[in-house]
């Protein structure tokens, strides 16, 4: 079950945070080395702009 919006004004300001973690992989298959990601976004009007990685 998916939450449903709530009604707000036109004027309200909302941000939000999101963290992602992934692995990055580099090399060739038999020497690849993989690399812990993760990712701090600010959320505004539906569209993530990273501003952390780590």
């Amino acid at each position: 079950m998916s939450p449903l919006p709530l009604p707000r004004a036109e004027s309200e300001k909302r941000l939000a945070l999101a963290a992602d973690a992934t692995t990055l992989s580099v090399g060739a298959a038999r020497r690849r080395h993989r690399f812990p990601v993760l990712a701090i976004s600010v959320v505004y009007r539906g569209v993530k702009y990273p501003f952390l990685l780590r």
